[in-house]
């Protein structure tokens, strides 16, 4: 009873989100930079990429597929009022026409590749890690400029949420939490 009571209380932990979400991706660079610095970088390397590897879009349907219609007796039922109902005939994959339309831009995994080696060739790099991201109260109000220094990843470090910091994750070294971070 004990060992189920454990599991059931380990999963409940796992399915709730005990566990600290992480940005798995965040760029810095080992001399230190603003945050304003870091934008234009990533601005130029986004033209420069857009540039060089147009979009190419592509545009396919999927197909559109019918139920068939059953009309077996087994199927087949007279509800009140004398209603025939049948099951089948349902249409699936979008209009009559055809199926859903898909558009996509088959040059975009090549463009992004270009964007993250131009911006190597600007001295960022890439965490191999994930960083815990920052809670809100972590965050000490004003934190966030446009002057705000970009460091390294340290043990301790979380990284504040690129929606909270106006593109791009900013890293909120130990020394500078407000609360510490519990992972």
């Amino acid at each position: 009873m004990r060992i189920n009571f454990t599991f059931g209380l380990v999963a409940i932990c796992l399915i709730t989100g005990c566990n600290v979400s992480s940005n798995t991706e965040y760029m810095y660079r080992e001399k230190p930079t603003t945050k304003s610095q870091k934008a234009s970088a990533m601005l130029e390397c986004e033209v420069y990429a857009t540039k060089e590897i147009p979009a190419s879009n592509q545009t396919s349907a999927t197909p559109q597929y019918k139920t068939p219609t059953y009309t077996t007796p087994v199927s087949c039922y007279t509800g009140y009022g004398g209603y025939t109902t049948c099951t089948g005939g349902q249409a699936y994959g979008g209009n009559v026409v055809g199926g859903n339309v898909i558009t996509k831009d088959v040059n975009s995994d090549l463009r992004y590749r270009l964007y993250k080696s131009c911006l190597a060739e600007r001295g960022y790099k890439t965490t191999k890690l994930p960083l815990p991201m920052c809670r809100n109260e972590q965050i000490p109000l004003g934190y966030l400029t446009p002057e705000t220094v970009l460091h390294a990843p340290v043990e301790g470090a979380c990284a504040i949420n690129p929606n909270q910091s106006g593109g791009g994750s900013v890293i909120l070294l130990p020394r500078d939490q407000l609360a510490p971070n519990k992972t």
